[in-house]
């Protein structure tokens, strides 16, 4: 392992006597346990070890390596003198996306570069649950928003093996309700039964 590698591994961000540390900040601001965000903090020293040795090729973090970017550039002292100017020697800026197709598709194929380079540099495949496929990496990416949970509820979307049990244990209620009431099966079951099955699907499709 060379000196610039070694020397980023033992980087402390802040004092870890901080009441309020930067890994706990940073496991607090995106919901992670700790152990999650721990690893989160190793993985973005490994990702500017590999800018630090890229020269001049352009390589793209995931997710969450970028919220840790973000939050640390806020730690001024620490990124500024003693990460860019004491340990890498030159400074080190975050470019965000100017927006649009071509934006999207070069971030792509940077992302990607970057899963290659890391896989190459540390002989091993960047964990997926940190480092993400491309496709997944970039899903719903405009849609993230910055909330205050103690002002709204969080609910996880429904998985597909929920959306399913949801689905077969409303609709066949829907039958039944529409049957005790329209033992004739006349229009007006039709008709409920219809409504019914449309609206569960296009509730599930949203959820």
């Amino acid at each position: 392992m060379d000196a610039l590698r070694s020397k980023l591994e033992a980087f402390q961000i802040n004092a870890p006597a901080a009441a309020l540390t930067f890994e706990k900040r940073l496991a607090r601001e995106n919901n992670w346990p700790l152990a999650y965000t721990r690893r989160v903090i190793d993985e973005y020293k490994r990702f500017i070890y590999l800018i630090a040795i890229a020269g001049d090729e352009e390589l793209s973090p995931s997710d969450q390596i970028d919220q840790a970017w973000h939050l640390h550039l806020t730690y001024t002292r620490s990124y500024w003198q003693q990460l860019c100017r004491e340990i890498l020697g030159f400074p080190l800026h975050h470019n965000p996306t100017m927006g649009g197709k071509v934006e999207q598709a070069r971030f792509k194929c940077q992302y990607q570069h970057t899963l290659d380079r890391y896989q190459a540099v540390f002989g091993e495949v960047p964990p997926a649950d940190i480092w993400p496929a491309v496709e997944k990496r970039f899903k719903g990416a405009n849609r993230f928003i910055r909330v205050n949970r103690s002002e709204v509820w969080l609910l996880p979307r429904l998985t597909i093996s929920a959306m399913r049990l949801a689905t077969a244990v409303i609709l066949p209620t829907i039958l039944v309700a529409c049957t005790e009431q329209n033992s004739d099966y006349g229009f007006l079951f039709w008709v409920k039964v219809v409504v019914g099955v449309f609206t569960v699907y296009y509730l599930l499709k949203f959820l």
